[in-house]
């Protein structure tokens, strides 16, 4: 099944579910808040990578910011991937984040498009996209069925 939609079902394949990749137009920002989240709820044998369709040049550092309050740390100076048509084809699901007119998949790749805009604003704007986009994080791993129990998030004042 093909989602081209936010929160469409997505099939985990008979042998399981293996990798996973984030795009978007940078990948300065929004790919890497989701991909860090998912490394947080998706089991250790689940690949999840961040490409870009234009990499930038490093990781915004608000972006750093934002997540170091919500007690995730990004190494700001990860080197940005540019999207190569075989992450496409290997994936098992493809998130696009701000790109869907701009990043076309192979057939049958599964993919949802998340449409969550990039802010202008600085620290606070970028919270509130961060927020957004662990949401939408946490219910993709639900309803794979993949989500560790352990890594559930837990606030601490």
């Amino acid at each position: 099944m093909t989602g081209h939609v936010p929160g469409a079902q997505v099939d985990v394949p008979r042998d399981g579910f293996h990798r996973l990749v984030v795009v978007s137009p940078h990948g300065a920002g929004r790919a890497q808040i989701a991909v860090a989240y998912f490394r947080r709820l998706l089991p250790e044998d689940v690949e999840v990578t961040a490409r870009a369709l234009d990499p930038a040049r490093r990781i915004d550092p608000e972006v750093v910011a934002a997540m170091h309050l919500d007690r995730v740390d990004l190494d700001p100076d990860a080197v940005l991937v540019r999207l190569e048509p075989q992450d496409l084809v290997d994936a098992d699901l493809v998130v696009r984040i701000g790109c869907r007119d701009t990043c076309p998949v192979p057939r049958g790749t599964q993919v949802q498009d998340w449409f969550v805009g990039a802010p202008e604003g600085g620290v606070n704007a970028w919270s509130s996209v961060r927020d957004a986009i662990h949401g939408r994080v946490d219910r993709l791993a639900q309803q794979l069925g993949v989500q560790t129990p352990a890594a559930r998030r837990v606030d601490t004042p």
